[in-house]
Formats: C-alpha cells, sequence, structure tokens
C-alpha cells in the first residue's frame, strides 16, 4: 500500500513541509505494509494556469507529468494544509483543479491542518466543500488540525524515537486517524480493483 503525503504550503523548508515528512518517517516504522512518499508544492512543480494547460496534455518529462505518475500510483493520500488568512493555499486548490477525473479518482484523503497559533480549522472545511467534485477524491471522516506546529515539529526531530513524550494528544490523533485511512485505502483499492465503481476516467489536462 502507498500512502502520498502532500505538503500544500508554497513556502521552502515550511512547518507542513516538515510535518509530512516526520509523518511519513513515524507511519512507515508503525505500519510496515505502508510506503510513504512526500509530495511538497514547495517544489516548482505545477504548471502556469494558462489556456495551454486546459487543452494539452502534460509534456512527458515535465515536473507536472511526473507528479500525475506519481499520483496516480498512490493509493491513497494525507494533505497538509496551512491557514493561509483562512484560506487553503492557491498551489494546493490548483493541484486538485489540474489533475482532473484520474489520479485523486475515488481514492481516500485525510486533512490535515496546520497553524503556528490555534488556528487551522477553516482549510479543511474549504477542502471539504470544494476541492473534491471533478477529480472524485474521497475524503474521510476523520481531520487532524496540529496548533503549535512548530513547537511540535522541533519537538519531534529533538526525539524522534519517542515523538508522543511531549505532544502525546495531537501524535494520538495522528496515528489514529492514518490508520482509519489505511482502512479506508484497503477497502477503496478492493473496490476499484473488483468492479464495484465503475467509471470511465478522463485524461487529466
Amino acid at each position: 500500500m502507498k500512502l502520498m503525503i502532500i505538503s500544500g504550503s508554497p513556502r521552502m523548508g515550511s512547518q507542513s513541509g516538515k510535518l509530512a515528512h516526520l509523518l511519513a518517517k513515524r507511519l512507515s516504522r508503525r505500519r510496515k505494509e505502508v510506503t510513504c512518499a512526500v509530495l511538497d508544492l514547495a517544489e516548482p512543480i505545477l504548471p502556469e494556469l494558462t489556456d495551454d494547460v486546459f487543452k494539452s496534455p502534460p509534456t512527458p518529462g515535465s515536473p507536472w507529468h511526473s507528479t500525475l505518475g506519481d499520483l496516480s500510483d498512490a493509493d491513497g493520500f494525507v494533505v497538509i494544509t496551512p491557514e493561509f488568512h483562512g484560506m487553503v493555499p492557491p498551489g494546493l486548490k490548483t493541484l486538485f483543479m489540474l489533475s482532473g477525473e484520474g489520479p485523486f479518482c475515488d481514492k481516500p484523503a485525510l486533512p490535515v491542518g496546520v497553524s503556528d497559533g490555534m488556528g487551522g480549522v477553516w482549510p479543511i472545511a474549504e477542502l471539504r466543500v470544494s476541492s473534491f467534485r471533478g477529480n472524485r477524491l474521497c475524503w474521510i471522516p476523520d481531520d487532524v488540525v496540529v496548533r503549535r506546529v512548530s513547537d511540535v515539529n522541533a519537538a519531534t526531530e529533538r526525539a524522534f524515537t519517542e515523538p508522543s513524550q511531549k505532544f502525546p494528544a495531537i501524535w494520538a490523533r495522528l496515528d489514529a486517524s492514518c490508520d482509519l485511512l489505511i482502512g479506508y485505502t484497503r477497502a477503496l483499492s478492493e473496490a476499484r480493483k473488483d468492479g464495484a465503481i465503475r467509471r470511465k476516467h478522463k485524461e487529466a489536462a
């Protein structure tokens, strides 16, 4: 089983990106049947939004073409989003808009909101409302908000072998939600394989 952890922040070295890598490392150690990869949207992988991107398929060998292949290979997703003035960063919404009905279709995702303060809720609501219609992504009925994310990341990096020592509640919640995601991922993978879900997939453009 392959899970893709998406960091939605456009900032290089962001706390969202750090949390994505820490969660991937922890999840791979906890669940041996899971392989994790991280997609960091701070990297220049999204194409420029011009008419051509909607009319033509992605150029083979381009970062966007490779990204679509990586997304298609994944069985499920963890989507980490910071809160920018109460909103999801534009690059993350662009990812969902451009992917089309293909790499995300009928696959489960866990939304994770992060904040350096006490926010992080509004982006999750936005993702659930407006990010799934065209790509058929399936948000699971669970989510996590990581507040004081800089402190959580710093403590985890210092003592990764037992990251729950200082923040037991947040890591217990992340573990439980990821376990739920794995259950949904297994179920939907079987449903896609045995024909219980039938769709005519469109090429992403």
